[in-house]
């Protein structure tokens, strides 16, 4: 047992990567753009570097593969305050996310919407609408804010987002975006994923 919970801490420095991603949530899926379902590749420059992954999303739930681990990804189910780290088909990892808020994943924000337009601009071909935007938690903590660029040509799809967060600033961008329904087996987690251990203490 003692092994097992070592390959889970083996890869625990990739928790604050997805759990960052997390805002406040409710039981709306589409978050504040409006999007209910998408997949795309997701550039994620941040204080670590630049990371390129894969991300789907259908309703209330989203999947992002983990870089650099072929075949590793994470599930989050916004409705339910869950997420799922699937580390290989024998290791699966499920997390209580009510109280791991973070800096945002863009289609996670939950809360009361504020805009304020600043101007247009084009972004990888695309004529975008840019706004600042501040969701504010209807549950309480931190207004998320967020400059979006979002995309005429793709309903509003915010093909580039930057967020200030308490490591620094951190820009996301969307590339090769479909606008269909993912395969749901995509979203589905494993039957075999158990509780996460609890943290050791620091």
């Amino acid at each position: 047992m003692r092994h097992g919970n070592r390959r889970c801490w083996r890869w625990a420095w990739l928790l604050p990567v997805f759990v960052a991603v997390l805002a406040a949530q409710t039981s709306m899926s589409s978050g504040p753009f409006g999007i209910e379902n998408f997949s795309a590749t997701m550039v994620f420059n941040g204080p670590q570097g630049e990371v390129s992954q894969k991300i789907y999303k259908l309703g209330d739930k989203i999947r992002m593969e983990m870089p650099r681990r072929a075949g590793a990804y994470s599930i989050m189910d916004l409705s339910a305050h869950k997420m799922y780290m699937v580390m290989s088909p024998q290791m699966c990892m499920e997390m209580d996310t009510t109280h791991r808020l973070g800096a945002p994943n863009p289609f996670a924000a939950r809360g009361t919407v504020k805009r304020e337009p600043l101007g247009a601009e084009t972004v990888d071909g695309h004529p975008c609408k840019v706004e600042r935007i501040t969701v504010t938690p209807a549950e309480g903590g931190a207004p998320v804010v967020m400059k979006a660029w979002e995309a005429q040509d793709l309903q509003g799809f915010p093909v580039r987002v930057e967020t200030q967060t308490e490591r620094g600033p951190m820009r996301m961008d969307y590339r090769d975006i479909s606008l269909a329904p993912p395969a749901a087996s995509l979203l589905t987690p494993p039957q075999n994923c158990r509780a996460m251990p609890a943290m050791p203490p620091h």
